[in-house]
C-alpha cells in the first residue's frame, strides 16, 4: 500500500521517514472565547510541532551518522558499533526532553478545557430577578414526579430546555433534586452544544498529537533496522505513548 505522506528519505537507502503536512499555523494559533475570558488552547500545541521537527532532523542526522560510522573501513568494528550507538541514542536523547514537553502540554489542555468551556455562566450578585427565575425553575424539576421529571432532563440532555438547564448548572444537584451524575452529563450536554466547533478543533489537536508520536516512533523503528543497537531506543520511544 503506498504512502503518499510527504517523507525524507536517507540518502542511499530505502529508509524514509513519513510524516504528516499538519496546518500548524491554525492549530497553534486556535483560541477559543469563553464566559472566563479568551483561552488561547492552541499554544499547547507548539510542543506537538517542536516533537515533529525534531523528529525529521534527528531521524536525518543519526541515519546518515550510522550509516557513515558503519561503512567507514578504516574503523574497526568495535568503532563502528560503538559510534553508531552513539549516532542511534543521540536520536531519543534529542526527542525525550520535547516528548515530556508534549506530555505536559496535553496535561495542561486536558486540565484547561472543563475549566475554560463552562456550560453556563454565573449569574452577577446583583442579579436577583435571575436568582429568583433560576430558583422558580429548579423548583418546578424538584417538585415534578419521577416521569416528569425523567422529561425534563431528557429535553434538557436535548438543549431543548436551555433556561432550565442553566439554572440546574448553577446550583448544586440537590436544588434540582438530581443525582450528581445527572447533572454532570448535563453539564457535558451543555459544553457539547454551546462549543461543537471548539471541541472539533480540540479533537484535531489530539489527533496532530498521536500523529506527531507515530512519526518519532517510526523514526526509532527505522533506525533500528539501519542498526540492531537502535532496538532499546525504539522501545524507549514507544514509551511515550504511555504518557
Amino acid at each position: 500500500m503506498s504512502n503518499d505522506r510527504p517523507s525524507i528519505k536517507l540518502s542511499g537507502t530505502s529508509h524514509r521517514l513519513h510524516y504528516s503536512d499538519l496546518p500548524w499555523n491554525e492549530l497553534t494559533g486556535f483560541r477559543v472565547q469563553t464566559p472566563s475570558g479568551t483561552w488561547p488552547a492552541g499554544q499547547n500545541m507548539n510542543a506537538a510541532q517542536k516533537v515533529q521537527e525534531t523528529a525529521l532532523v534527528a531521524f536525518d542526522e543519526a541515519g546518515r551518522a550510522i550509516l557513515d560510522a558503519t561503512s567507514n573501513n578504516d574503523l574497526t568494528p568495535e568503532a563502528k558499533q560503538r559510534l553508531a550507538q552513539q549516532a542511534a541514542d543521540s536520536y531519543f536523547q534529542k526527542l525525550d526532553p520535547k516528548v515530556k514537553a508534549l506530555a505536559d502540554s496535553m496535561a495542561s489542555l486536558a486540565e484547561g478545557a472543563p475549566r475554560m468551556l463552562s456550560a453556563t455562566q454565573e449569574l452577577k450578585s446583583t442579579d436577583t430577578v435571575g436568582e429568583l427565575r433560576d430558583q422558580e425553575l429548579r423548583n418546578i424539576i424538584r417538585t415534578a414526579g419521577q416521569k416528569e421529571r425523567q422529561s425534563l432532563v431528557v429535553a434538557m440532555s436535548a438543549n431543548k430546555q436551555p433556561e432550565m438547564t442553566r439554572a440546574v448548572l448553577r446550583a448544586p444537584a440537590v436544588a434540582s433534586a438530581l443525582t450528581t451524575d445527572a447533572v454532570e452529563s448535563l453539564r457535558h450536554a451543555g459544553i457539547a452544544a454551546g462549543y461543537p466547533d471548539t471541541l472539533r478543533s480540540l479533537r484535531n489537536m489530539l489527533m496532530a498529537r498521536d500523529d506527531v508520536i507515530r512519526t518519532a516512533i517510526a523514526g526509532a523503528d527505522s533506525l533500528r533496522q539501519l542498526h540492531p543497537g537502535a532496538s532499546q531506543m525504539a522501545a524507549q520511544t514507544r514509551g511515550v505513548e504511555e504518557r
